[in-house]
């Protein structure tokens, strides 16, 4: 996947803080919003080999795992809402002897996979994004895209991570 440089500008659609706000603040707004706007674009797997202080020998044996947006533009739309981009999941592992492994993935839904391929979103979202086609289009489509990026379910497919 591949997105460009991000242009506050250009996002006017979407809200920056509060209305009626000084010019500065509204800029700095924009800037800390694009930064918790920013896609994730690969998939990683490796040992984290450096750790300031310790861990408890709690965590010893266990895995967080935790789930968010991550995909937040399709070729030159982006979404209107956070909680509207693709969801990433990643895991911390702690080993048995203190050692803290990462891994993350993207949640392979058939709306991310399509959407994927076409580069561009071909669904409606939760909270802000419509589907191609225009009003008529979604009037009365009360269908919406699942983007996995809240929870994680734990299944079968979970411990294939």
């Amino acid at each position: 996947m591949e997105f460009k440089q991000k242009d506050p500008n250009k996002y006017t659609e979407i809200i920056w803080g509060k209305s009626g706000g000084k010019p500065e603040l509204k800029s700095e707004q924009q800037q800390a919003w694009l930064k918790a706007f920013s896609s994730q674009t690969q998939e990683f797997s490796y040992l984290i080999d450096e750790i300031e202080g310790s861990l408890p020998e709690t965590l010893y044996n266990s895995t967080l795992f935790r789930n968010t947006p991550g995909i937040f533009e399709r070729g030159n739309q982006r979404v209107k809402h956070y909680l509207d981009g693709d969801g990433y999941i990643y895991k911390f592992s702690f080993a048995s002897d203190g050692q803290v492994y990462f891994d993350s993935k993207f949640v392979k839904t058939t709306e991310f996979i399509q959407e994927t391929k076409a580069n561009k979103f071909l669904y409606r979202s939760t909270f802000g994004n419509q589907k191609p086609g225009g009003f008529l289009s979604n009037l009365g489509d009360l269908s919406l895209k699942n983007p996995s990026n809240t929870n994680c379910p734990f299944h079968h497919k979970m411990t294939k991570f």
